[in-house]
């Protein structure tokens, strides 16, 4: 496992890290995989100039139902087979979205052959969350490694986000926890207990913070050349 990330990263840090180091005047092709009410969309008009959206979702999910917004291309698709053709995205974007798949090993391997070469798919997924939303799946940090590889990409960059002890919190104590946990994706009181830990190495607290996050961010790249 690829252990670069030694500190809390959401799957929209990495994406912001991975974007920075584009020509943004050049254009950026951009699918949104599970897409829910499109709100990523101001996202990526904000990091791009010349942007190609296009979000996919499954009908009936709960958040594609609340979806309101026209101003960007929005697609159905039945959860396994992309329709667009093979190396047509710069960028694949999936925020907690993997947990309610029902058939991961197909669908990554469609975003695979969707991205172009030398492109990423990047996001987050569930490790320890509780159950939401028609939730399906839990993935191990190393169990969605393997995955990931085993569709192909290149290489895989794995980092901690917010604990599952603060989320597992959260869900029982409801609303009114919000502002307890206000900052809980990047401060969430087992994260700070770790990180202000100076008799732990960078690679210890990054062992310590994976082995009980609920968010997994990652950022995979798919090698720039042919086989």
């Amino acid at each position: 496992m690829t252990l670069l990330i030694e500190k809390l990263v959401t799957g929209k840090d990495l994406c912001d890290e991975y974007l920075k180091n584009l020509d943004l005047d050049k254009a950026l092709n951009v699918l949104d995989l599970g897409c829910g009410d499109g709100r990523a969309v101001d996202y990526f008009k904000n990091k791009s100039k010349n942007l190609s959206y296009c979000g996919i979702d499954i009908d009936g999910s709960p958040e594609s139902m609340s979806r309101s917004r026209s101003d960007a291309l929005f697609k159905s698709f039945n959860g396994v087979d992309i329709p667009f053709e093979s190396c047509f995205f710069d960028l694949v974007y999936s925020i907690q979205v993997f947990e309610h798949v029902r058939y991961p090993e197909k669908l990554l391997l469609e975003i695979f052959r969707v991205t172009k070469p030398g492109s990423v798919f990047v996001g987050s997924v569930s490790y320890l969350e509780p159950y939401h939303s028609f939730s399906i799946h839990n993935y191990t940090p190393f169990g969605w490694y393997t995955l990931i590889k085993s569709a192909a990409f290149d290489s895989v960059i794995i980092g901690p986000g917010i604990s599952g002890l603060s989320i597992i919190n959260r869900s029982i104590e409801g609303p009114a926890s919000a502002n307890k946990y206000s900052n809980q994706f990047k401060l969430s009181p087992f994260n700070c207990d770790v990180t202000m830990n100076n008799t732990l190495s960078n690679n210890e607290k990054w062992e310590k913070m994976i082995k009980y996050a609920d968010h997994i961010s990652f950022l995979a790249t798919k090698s720039s050349y042919e086989n």
